[in-house]
C-alpha cells in the first residue's frame, strides 16, 4: 500500500473513533453540540471519500454517511431555529419548539442508518487493504486533483438570484471548500480564495436559514412579526455572496 492510501485509511479509522464518540455524547445527552460534531465528521468522511468513488466499498460509505447525514438535517434546522428565537426574545415559543428535540433525537438513535455506518465503517479497512494489494488504489492523487477541477469548472461565475440557483451554489460551495480541508496539499486554492469560499458559505448558509424559517412563519403565526427581518436578511445575503463569487471567480490562486 502507498504511503497516501494508508494515510486516507487512517484518516477514515480517526473518523470512526470521533463518530463513535458522538453517538456516545447524544446518547448521554452530555452536551449540546454532540449532534453539530456527528454532523461535522459525517461532512469531513464525506468530503474524503468523494474523490475515491467507484473505488471498492467507496460509494457504499459515502452513501451510508450521507443517508445519516440526511437523517439529522431537520434535528439541526431545529436547533438552530431555537437558538435563533431565543435571540429574537421569543424565549417561549423556544422553548415549545425544543421539546421537540428529544423524540427527534431518540428517533436518530434508534434509526437503521446509525448503525449501519459503523458496520460499512468496520469493514472497510480490510477490502481497501485487499484493493490495495490488488493494484486498484493506484493514481490517488490524481484522482484528487480531477475532482478540485470537476469542481471548479461547475462552479458558476454569474449565478441568478432564484431559489434553485442559489441552493446549487451553496452545495457546489460546500464541496469545494470541505475538499480544500481534507485535501490542503492538493488544492489549487490560496488562502485569499480559501477565505473567500469560506465567507461565502457562511452567506449561502445563512440565506438558507431564513429559507427555512420563512416557510415556518406560513405554519406559526406566533413567528410573523420576524418574517420581514429574515426576508431582509435571507436577501442581504445572496447578494453578499454573489458579489463574493465574482470576486473570488477574478482572484488567482
Amino acid at each position: 500500500m502507498t504511503q497516501f492510501a494508508a494515510s486516507l485509511l487512517a484518516r477514515i479509522q480517526m473518523l470512526e473513533v470521533h463518530l463513535q464518540c458522538c453517538r456516545a455524547r447524544l446518547q448521554d445527552r452530555t452536551d449540546v453540540e454532540a449532534l453539530h460534531d456527528l454532523r461535522i465528521n459525517l461532512r469531513t468522511l464525506r468530503s474524503l471519500l468523494r474523490p475515491l468513488r467507484e473505488l471498492p466499498s467507496v460509494d457504499l460509505l459515502e452513501q451510508s454517511a450521507a443517508d445519516l447525514g440526511r437523517l439529522t438535517n431537520p434535528i439541526r434546522e431545529l436547533q438552530v431555529l431555537v437558538a435563533e428565537l431565543e435571540q429574537a426574545g421569543l424565549s417561549d415559543v423556544a422553548a415549545q419548539y425544543r421539546e421537540g428535540l428529544e423524540p427527534a433525537f431518540q428517533q436518530l438513535l434508534a434509526s437503521a442508518e446509525l448503525p449501519r455506518l459503523f458496520e460499512v465503517l468496520d469493514a472497510f479497512p480490510q477490502i481497501w487493504r485487499l484493493s490495495a494489494r490488488e493494484g486498484c488504489l493506484r493514481g490517488l492523487r490524481r484522482r484528487v486533483r480531477r475532482q478540485f477541477r470537476h469542481d471548479l469548472r461547475h462552479l458558476p461565475r454569474h449565478p441568478d438570484s432564484s431559489d434553485a440557483d442559489l441552493h446549487s451554489l451553496r452545495l457546489k460551495v460546500k464541496r469545494l471548500r470541505y475538499c480544500s480541508q481534507v485535501y490542503p496539499e492538493l488544492s489549487p486554492l490560496g488562502p485569499r480564495q480559501l477565505k473567500m469560499l469560506r465567507k461565502m458559505q457562511q452567506l449561502l448558509g445563512d440565506w438558507n436559514d431564513c429559507q427555512y424559517w420563512l416557510l415556518c412563519t406560513a405554519q406559526d403565526q406566533r413567528l410573523t412579526e420576524l418574517r420581514k427581518g429574515w426576508l431582509t436578511r435571507g436577501h442581504d445575503s445572496a447578494n453578499q455572496a454573489e458579489a463574493l463569487l465574482k470576486r473570488f471567480r477574478n482572484t488567482g490562486s
